[in-house]
């Protein structure tokens, strides 16, 4: 994940490929299935079809996902994240088939009876990315159709290492494409860091790459996401505001929590994990294996974070 495009949401979907000649299909599906989920046609109507139902199936399911979160925060338990939103994704890990979600086109120009343009304007209400393969000579026709919003990118077929740029420009349209899926979330609130915040950011790509996570998804508007690895173990990263531990703070106090808990949360220095009904229902005399240290942002004032790891969680019976 070489790309630094942020969404709310990612994780592996397919790349489909069209072109009349199977060979070259053949051989572009196993170069890129080394990186990607594949899939391909030489039949151009059938393409149009299938990629038009599996949008049907697959934008639905994201729809759901995301259907309550971050839309009623006033109405919502004072948690640092969206219990509903957990659960949401919770269901949507366990849907083996997420990967078929095809999230790229790549379509060559020359093809009998619609061209790559013409292929990509019948797809133009849809928000997958499409990639074109040209020769040489369709490279004015392919320049144009990306100024116009036809096509996201082109490579020319002929091109050094195009097997290689290939890959490198489809890695980034699947991230341009969960940013723009992100955008079209109603009432979808993405935390005023994430873009602006060097960081924050830092963190966030930090994590990714030094766990090689393959799909993550935001639990709240405040920027906490969980990350999922190449064999599925779970990274949390949780971000915590100044009032959350003000208000932990009270509950210890005023419930008779050990002095070490009262002061490491009054201090700021550790925060308990209290995730569902019952770890709420939990006694503060309980509290003390259930704090976690926290961070403080250094550019981001009254807030910080934790990284909680798979043995973290598990410790936690997350």
């Amino acid at each position: 994940m070489n790309n630094q495009v942020y969404s709310a949401y990612y994780y592996p979907t397919t790349i489909f490929m069209v072109d009349n000649d199977e060979d070259f299909l053949e051989n572009i599906s196993t170069n890129l299935s080394l990186s990607f989920f594949t899939d391909y046609s030489s039949d151009i109507f059938n393409a149009l079809n299938t990629i038009r139902e599996n949008h049907l199936i697959y934008y639905k399911k994201l729809s759901n996902l995301f259907s309550n979160t971050l839309k009623e925060n006033d109405n919502l338990s004072p948690e640092w994240f969206q219990l509903n939103n957990l659960s949401n994704i919770n269901k949507h890990l366990i849907q083996k088939m997420r990967c078929k979600h095809i999230s790229t086109v790549i379509v060559d120009y020359s093809m009998p009876k619609l061209n790559g343009i013409e292929f990509c304007i019948e797809l133009e209400n849809l928000p997958i990315k499409k990639l074109m393969l040209t020769g040489k000579a369709d490279h004015e026709l392919a320049v144009n159709a990306f100024n116009e919003g036809i096509i996201d990118g082109f490579i020319l077929k002929d091109s050094k290492d195009m097997f290689n740029k290939l890959c490198l420009l489809t890695d980034k349209l699947c991230k341009h494409y969960f940013r723009d899926l992100t955008n079209a979330i109603p009432n979808l609130i993405l935390s005023k860091y994430q873009d602006i915040n060097d960081e924050y950011i830092k963190l966030f790509f930090d994590i990714i790459y030094s766990n090689n996570i393959k799909e993550y998804y935001q639990l709240d508007d405040k920027g906490s996401f969980i990350f999922l690895g190449e064999k599925s173990q779970a990274i949390w990263f949780l971000i915590i505001e100044k009032s959350k531990l003000e208000e932990y703070y009270e509950i210890a106090f005023h419930s008779g929590a050990d002095f070490s808990v009262i002061s490491a949360i009054k201090n700021h220095n550790k925060i308990p994990i209290l995730i569902d009904e019952e770890d709420h229902r939990k006694s503060v005399l309980e509290w003390d294996n259930l704090l976690q240290p926290l961070k403080k942002f250094k550019s981001i004032p009254d807030f910080y974070y934790l990284i909680l790891n798979e043995k973290q969680i598990n410790k936690l019976n997350l």
